[in-house]
């Protein structure tokens, strides 16, 4: 009988143990994270011209339109990569586009089903050399009744990381 006390005392011991480093570690990597906010939402408009330090771009036309019950979104930017992001939350990454949503707020993000140069040519990656400008075309889809749901408007939503937090530029597609 002792022996069986024993035993689970040394495993509730232990469990405990991990717990408590398990807690101690999340609250270290995460203690950067939890002293200002997260997100701050930048609303843009189309033709603006967004600058940051790492990269500039601007949505020069929008178009969205719906066909077989789907709902289409299609845009044309103008993209000057300054230096490599956190993009993805990869360090050092060049791939913007990891970032970039059709959202629906509260509802769902879409991730672009493919991105091409203006011409419609492929982006070759691994020959790009910074600074580097893009003029590049995005397109999402989503089935119409998910983004019909509750009439909540659509948007097109680009999240940057800025250090510690992120800035989530949106612009509005469909009210």
């Amino acid at each position: 009988m002792k022996n069986k006390r024993a035993r689970y005392f040394v495993i509730f011991t232990f469990l405990m143990l991990i717990l408590f480093v398990g807690g101690w570690r999340y609250s270290a990597l995460n203690k950067e994270y939890q002293t200002q906010a997260l997100v701050t939402v930048v609303p843009i408009q189309e033709k603006e011209t967004v600058k940051t330090d790492k990269i500039q771009f601007t949505v020069k036309d929008k178009k969205t339109w719906v066909k077989n019950n789907t709902f289409y979104a299609e845009l044309s930017l103008t993209v000057k990569l300054l230096e490599p992001n956190s993009y993805g939350f990869k360090k050092d990454s060049l791939y913007f586009y990891e970032n970039m949503w059709l959202d629906v707020p509260y509802r769902d993000r879409v991730s672009a089903f493919y991105v091409k140069n203006s011409d419609g040519t492929s982006i070759d990656w691994d020959k790009l050399t910074l600074p580097k400008e893009l003029n590049i075309k995005i397109n999402f889809s989503k089935n119409q009744e998910f983004i019909n749901y509750e009439n909540k408007p659509v948007y097109f939503s680009f999240l940057y990381p800025e250090g510690t937090h992120f800035a989530k530029y949106q612009l509005l597609l469909r009210e």
